[in-house]
């Protein structure tokens, strides 16, 4: 049990708050211990696999409360001692919950993206020649290569743009 004092003893630096420390320190074990018990793993802090899993999410949840870490996550301390996160769940939070102003800019960035993607596509030949095997439409955009020697058939790069469909194939 060495270990769980240890990370609590940490949180509750952080947190100056014994209580919320050791509530913490509880939902991580709790959380660790039912993956463990999903996927087979012996819950036992001799076993490196079960001692490492504890630790990697230990280290998550308290980066993600220590301001001055990498992370920079300023609010979720004062959201968690104001109990507007639920504690039980802190461990089942993925990075984007935890950080959402964060991956909000990245998933703003991905859509710009995706939209520059999606125009580019627009640009490209059109056709109707080609019958898409997944959805069985004809609306599709290519390009074409010599991806082998000059003496033998171009090679065609096909997406199809239906619907949202995407897939892709090549056809010689």
């Amino acid at each position: 049990m060495e270990i769980r004092d240890t990370i609590k003893n940490k949180f509750s630096n952080l947190l100056n708050d014994n209580k919320l420390s050791t509530s913490i320190e509880l939902n991580i074990f709790d959380f660790i211990t039912d993956y463990s018990n999903k996927n087979n793993i012996s819950i036992d802090f001799d076993n490196n696999i079960f001692k490492l899993l504890y630790i990697a999410k230990s280290r998550q949840i308290y980066h993600n409360l220590d301001e001055s870490s990498y992370i920079k996550n300023l609010k979720i301390k004062n959201l968690i001692k104001k109990k507007k996160i639920i504690l039980e769940k802190i461990c089942k939070y993925e990075h984007k919950e935890l950080k959402p102003l964060k991956w909000k800019k990245f998933n703003k960035d991905i859509e710009i993206l995706n939209s520059e993607i999606s125009d580019f596509n627009k640009e490209l030949n059109t056709t109707d020649q080609f019958k898409c095997p997944k959805c069985k439409k004809n609306k599709c955009v290519y390009y074409q290569l010599q991806t082998r020697s000059a003496d033998e058939a171009i090679t065609s790069f096909i997406t199809c743009i239906y619907d949202g469909c995407g897939f892709t194939w090549k056809e010689n």
